[in-house]
Order: structure tokens, then C-alpha cells, then sequence
């Protein structure tokens, strides 16, 4: 046992496979968290009370890989999935595993059991957090070399 009181293993990591989703469930204080905060950034931007600014983007102009996450989920939480993608490709995925995160912290004990080893077997079929975080950083690095060009190129 962790200091969460989470095992340190689960049924997928005992085969040597590691999935970052239920890594990232094995501490219950982390997955809270995550699970409180987006959907308080959601409705604070939906509701406009608060006007959130990238640090990135501030200081440099340049949009960071996350850049309209918040406000993607705000469409998709709308039902207005076209909207959701103009803002980020992956504001849908982001909604789905904060859904699966609050699915799993909400779970019993024996739910958990099953949702776990559910996750474990499709992710041992396709690496489906994997994949996402991989399609996430490319598609963040190619957004920070576009802004870093078009800044280059309007100087």
C-alpha cells in the first residue's frame, strides 16, 4: 500500500502492462482532484465569471498544448461537438476520461475491481491512454511551431 491507501499495483500492471490512465487511479488524492477542478474551470468559463489566461500564452504569445481544453469542454458539455473541436481535438477525449476518473473514484471497492480490469483489457488491446497522450503532445508541439512560424513570419 501507497501512502493513498491505493495499491501500488492493479490486475494490468501484474502483466507488465502500464496503462498512465490507471497509474494516474492508483492515487485517489490525485484523481480527486482531477476530478474537482475541470469541471469548476468548465463552469466558471460557461457561467463568465472568470476569464481564463494561459501562462504560455501570456508570456509568449504562443498557444501550450492545452490551450482551449476548458473551453472545449464547455461545447461538449453544451452538446456542441463541432464547437468542441474548433477549440481543441481533444476536448471530447478530455471529457471522457474525466468522466471515467469520476466513474472510478465514485465506484465501490468491487465496481472499481471491474472497471479496472475492463480498462486493463481494452488497453492491452489498443494503448488507448497512451496513444491519446502521444496524439496530444504532437498535436501540441506542431501548434507551438505554428505560432512560433507565423510570429517568425510576421516580423
Amino acid at each position: 500500500m501507497d501512502v493513498d491507501g491505493a495499491q501500488e499495483h492493479g490486475a494490468c500492471c501484474e502483466r507488465g502492462h502500464r496503462s498512465a490512465l490507471l497509474a494516474l487511479t492508483r492515487r485517489p488524492r490525485t484523481a480527486r482532484a482531477l476530478v474537482l477542478v475541470p469541471p469548476l474551470l468548465v463552469g466558471l468559463y460557461a457561467s463568465g465569471l472568470v476569464r481564463l489566461m494561459c501562462p504560455l500564452m501570456g508570456a509568449t504569445g504562443c498557444r501550450c498544448p492545452g490551450c482551449g481544453l476548458t473551453r472545449g469542454a464547455a461545447f461538449v458539455a453544451r452538446g456542441d461537438l463541432g464547437g468542441a473541436f474548433a477549440f481543441h481535438p481533444f476536448a471530447l477525449a478530455a471529457v471522457v476520461g474525466w468522466v471515467v476518473l469520476a466513474l472510478w473514484l465514485f465506484a465501490g471497492q468491487a465496481r472499481r475491481g471491474i472497471l479496472e480490469r475492463a480498462f486493463g483489457r481494452i488497453e492491452r488491446k489498443v494503448p488507448v491512454s497512451t496513444l491519446l497522450l502521444a496524439g496530444f503532445l504532437v498535436f501540441g508541439l506542431v501548434r507551438l511551431a505554428v505560432d512560433a512560424y507565423g510570429a517568425i513570419g510576421t516580423s
